[in-house]
């Protein structure tokens, strides 16, 4: 990173995105609020469906193969560093948001979160999905653990939206962990059954479409409630 200028101390607004499940959707309900409100957004997610330049897509458009292909070449060097191939595609994404410099910026979590390849930025604000066990020889084999690992986004001075529908462990963590970095974390409650609302036909989608709106509405508290609602309807 410091070779190539620290494009991860150069970006603009952006939302770190942690998490067992619901990392995708809740980055699928930003996207739609930001090309709702106009707003341009970046968006680094994984893993693909059918090609590699799935992961970093510019508003609703993925990555060209040529501009991919030009980001590739300019981190092939760090590959005698011993990188992984998810730390080169950081590196990309992180290349292509200081470049391009949208309004907003997505980065999903690869795996975890404290020892993350995307933890290196300091994100606007974090959000951090429903817990539970996954990647156990990786994360630890408790719940505490697990979630140790997650809340290892965050960040002082920094708010962290989390959903209230945690097991107990994972909240109590959660607020430790958030008192020791000084961090504020606020939990959200998920949607309502409003009638807008009844597409959202799992509980986690209602979840993790209310800290998608929490979120944006921290970063951009003059947005209506209608036009909010109306990103997080029009969302596929």
């Amino acid at each position: 990173l410091n070779e190539l200028n620290n494009p991860e101390k150069n970006l603009p607004t952006s939302i770190h995105i942690a998490g067992t499940n619901g990392k995708g959707s809740t980055t699928a309900f930003l996207k739609s609020l930001c090309l709702h409100t106009n707003k341009t957004v970046i968006t680094f997610t994984s893993p693909h469906l059918s090609c590699y330049t799935e992961r970093i897509t510019y508003n609703d458009t993925s990555i060209s193969q040529n501009k991919f292909c030009e980001l590739f070449y300019k981190v092939e060097p760090f590959l005698n560093y011993g990188l992984t191939e998810f730390e080169v595609l950081t590196l990309m994404a992180l290349i292509y948001c200081a470049q391009q410099k949208p309004d907003v910026c997505i980065f999903e979590v690869g795996l975890g979160g404290r020892l993350d390849a995307t933890n290196v930025i300091n994100p606007t604000c974090s959000i951090i999905t429903h817990i539970d066990f996954d990647h156990q020889q990786f994360l630890g084999n408790t719940l505490n653990k697990i979630a140790t690992e997650k809340a290892g986004i965050m960040k002082p001075n920094t708010p962290c939206f989390s959903t209230t529908q945690h097991h107990q462990e994972v909240l109590t963590t959660l607020k430790t962990h958030s008192k020791k970095t000084k961090c504020t974390l606020k939990l959200i409650p998920p949607l309502n059954n409003h009638k807008q609302f009844t597409h959202l036909k799992a509980t986690y989608q209602k979840e993790n479409a209310s800290l998608a709106k929490a979120a944006f509405k921290h970063l951009f508290n003059k947005t209506p409630n209608t036009s909010i609602d109306q990103g997080l309807k029009n969302t596929t």
